[in-house]
């Protein structure tokens, strides 16, 4: 969806928007493929989805940056020429250049606690995110929390772990995936409704997207428009430069 310049959320209403023509050709495409995926396809979770890939049993798989160095450890990738395996950002439509997603898992301080409980979790953050520590989970391979450039960066790491530099290069044009509170339906609804385009029961893709777009707006809508704005308009947070 995001590969061919869709959005979760229309940002006049705040409700569901991923019936457009991008969510179509999408959802289209992602059907064109079922020719091309293993047997079990309608039924696979993540670590069967990806085992099909450290086995060498798939030519190509879409990873979360978590995931990856599975493919680096001879331990669990089988693959037939291990560390041979290519690693780049997800592919767009036609070409064109669309904003990665990032899945952002980030500290936060409650406002409600004491002043001493908000200074204990301030050294925490700031001990877990210093560069002694995210040196220390990159060099594990632990991309998926790895924010420091200079880290992402470095050439030894960049051999070791060849997905960080294509972590790095992604970050210049990144957008932040909001956690929004009804994302969990967004999930349910797609997964069954696009599930059931791809084996057949539902004849075309848009129909399946309108399924799942009603089904979301049915629970959102009851919501006024300023607090939908306010779960979709999040604001930019300030980036390390180093």
């Amino acid at each position: 969806m995001r590969g061919f310049g869709g959005d979760y959320w229309d940002p006049a209403t705040g409700l569901c928007a991923m019936t457009g023509e991008p969510h179509v050709k999408a959802a289209e495409f992602m059907k064109s493929l079922v020719p091309f995926n293993p047997p079990d396809y309608l039924g696979l979770m993540w670590d069967i989805q990806s085992g099909y890939m450290e086995r060498g049993e798939t030519a190509l798989s879409a990873y979360w940056s978590v995931r990856t160095v599975r493919l680096t450890n001879p331990e669990e990738a089988k693959l037939p020429s291990l560390g041979k395996a290519g690693f780049s950002g997800g592919p767009t439509a036609d070409g064109k250049p669309q904003p990665t997603y990032t899945g952002s898992l980030s500290f936060a301080i409650n406002a409600k606690v004491s002043d001493q409980e908000k200074e204990a979790a301030w050294a925490f953050i700031k001990w877990g995110t210093s560069e002694k520590i995210m040196r220390r989970l990159a060099d594990e391979g632990w991309g998926i929390s790895q924010f420091r450039k200079s880290i992402l960066s470095d050439p030894a790491l960049q051999e070791k772990y060849p997905y960080y530099k294509v972590l790095l290069d992604t970050q210049a044009n990144a957008r932040r995936r909001i956690f929004h509170p009804f994302y969990a339906d967004v999930e349910e609804n797609f997964g069954v409704e696009l599930s059931k385009y791809m084996a057949g029961e539902t004849a075309a893709a848009q129909e399946a997207l309108n399924n799942a777009c009603t089904a979301v707006n049915s629970r959102l809508s009851m919501f006024p428009v300023e607090q939908r704005l306010r779960w979709i308009n999040d604001a930019p947070v300030t980036v390390l430069q180093k």
